[in-house]
C-alpha cells in the first residue's frame, strides 16, 4: 500500500494542489492512491515524490 493519500493530506493539498505541484494529472494521482500502480513510470512517482517533499522509496513501497 503506498503512502501518496497520507503524505497529500499531511500537507492539507486536494488532488488538484498535487497535480499542479508535480504536473501529474489528477487521474493518475487517484489511481495512485487507489493502488491501481500500472498506469504508474519512475517519472512520474520521482515526480510526486519531489513535490510531497519525500523520496520515492517512502511514498511508494512498503513500510517495514
Amino acid at each position: 500500500m503506498n503512502r501518496l493519500k497520507y503524505y497529500r493530506e499531511k500537507k492539507g493539498w486536494s488532488v488538484a494542489n498535487l497535480s499542479e505541484r508535480s504536473g501529474v494529472s489528477k487521474v493518475t494521482i487517484y489511481k495512485l492512491e487507489r493502488g491501481d500502480s500500472g498506469c504508474a513510470r519512475l517519472a512520474t512517482l520521482r515526480a510526486l515524490s519531489h513535490a510531497l517533499g519525500r523520496t520515492i522509496d517512502t511514498v511508494f513501497l512498503p513500510q517495514k
